[in-house]
């Protein structure tokens, strides 16, 4: 069936329509928003006949996109005037709130995971030895990423979580201080704290991230308990990376003064560099208080990152960045950069730390 369908052979789609029912297909296609007399129940329906716009077919697709949850797209969020009055607002209904569901939850669900198993096997295909997880638990993967000889890393920001990853057989833990660029979790603690905490209760190796910028941050975390340590915006401000100019321009720029937190309200909280986006985001964080949505800020935060990284639009809205640009003056290549942090750590373990022992 799928190689007929990848082919096109419109045998097989006639073929699969007059199984299921052609009645029962029309259903379906009302349920994810596609109008039934543009939908006739006849067989030629599996050759494209009928029509449909560009906007439904978004709406459709969007259902899968949403948990199973048919939502209504829209271009506008609001509009204001100049005094920053709201003359109009879209207020479409929310996947797990008011939306009504095309499909269940658990074919909702099935869909997620045949998609995530095609992630894992993309990842084996492609000789991929250690992969790092983030966001959620990667327990449900671990099986199938074990199975396949991969080493499997999971970003933690808070010691209870790390053990967790322990627990359910990760191999390291990259532990993410309160310093760190993007999400650095709801417990606000520092490296200078959270390191040693977690060397006190892992017993797997652990790699420090958040404000690691030079040999001074390798020698602090090997201390501190951590095989090595990973860097996110060191990296950005880099000649290899791939963004704009004005990205890595902005991050040597700024200081450790110039991050703020934002989405704290929705316990999302990220750390992202100050700019004309985040200021008007933060804006609305302080008007509607614990009644800000994910809508309400969506301009902000959605589809930001191609436009800021790709075209430069640095006040497009809210990019990650950590407070460790207080550290990064220079754009060096990716091997100047390496080659320096450990020249600097080895001379500061011979010359400053070589006469306590």
């Amino acid at each position: 069936m799928r190689q007929g369908l990848t082919k096109s052979k419109n045998l097989v789609s006639v073929r699969i329509l007059q199984t299921v029912g052609t009645q029962k297909t029309q259903d379906w296609a009302v349920r994810f928003g596609f109008p039934a007399e543009r939908t006739p129940p006849y067989l030629t329906m599996a050759l494209g006949a009928g029509s449909v716009t560009p906007w439904q077919m978004m709406r459709g697709y969007a259902v899968f996109a949403n948990g199973g949850y048919r939502i209504e797209p829209y271009l506008v969020k609001e509009i204001r005037d100049e005094a920053g009055n709201v003359l109009a607002r879209v207020d479409p209904p929310v996947a797990g709130e008011t939306a009504e569901r095309a499909i269940d939850e658990r074919k909702a669900r099935e869909r997620e995971l045949k998609a995530e198993k095609e992630y894992i096997a993309a990842i084996r295909e492609g000789g991929v030895k250690v992969v790092e997880t983030a966001g959620r638990s990667p327990e449900a993967y671990m099986p199938a990423l074990k199975a396949a000889g991969i080493k499997v890393i999971h970003k933690c920001t808070a010691v209870r979580h790390a053990l967790k990853a322990e627990r359910i057989g990760c191999d390291a833990v990259s532990v993410d201080g309160f310093e760190c660029g993007g999400h650095p979790g709801e417990d606000d603690v520092p490296n200078f704290i959270l390191l040693p905490r977690a060397a006190e209760e892992l017993k797997i190796p652990f790699i420090a991230s958040g404000g690691m910028a030079d040999g001074r941050s390798l020698v602090a975390a090997m201390a501190m308990g951590a095989e090595g340590m990973n860097m996110g915006t060191r990296f950005i401000a880099t000649k290899e990376a791939p963004v704009h100019e004005k990205v890595k321009q902005a991050i040597v720029a700024a200081s450790e003064l110039d991050t703020r937190l934002v989405m704290r309200p929705l316990r999302n909280t990220e750390r992202v560099l100050n700019n004309a986006g985040v200021e008007r985001l933060l804006a609305k964080e302080r008007a509607l208080g614990d009644k800000i949505t994910f809508e309400d800020i969506i301009a902000e935060v959605g589809g930001v990152y191609p436009r800021v990284m790709k075209d430069g639009d640095l006040d497009a809205g809210a990019w990650s960045c950590g407070m460790v640009a207080g550290l990064i003056h220079d754009i060096p290549t990716v091997k100047e950069l390496i080659d320096r942090i450990v020249a600097e750590a080895q001379q500061i373990v011979r010359e400053r730390l070589a006469g306590m022992v």
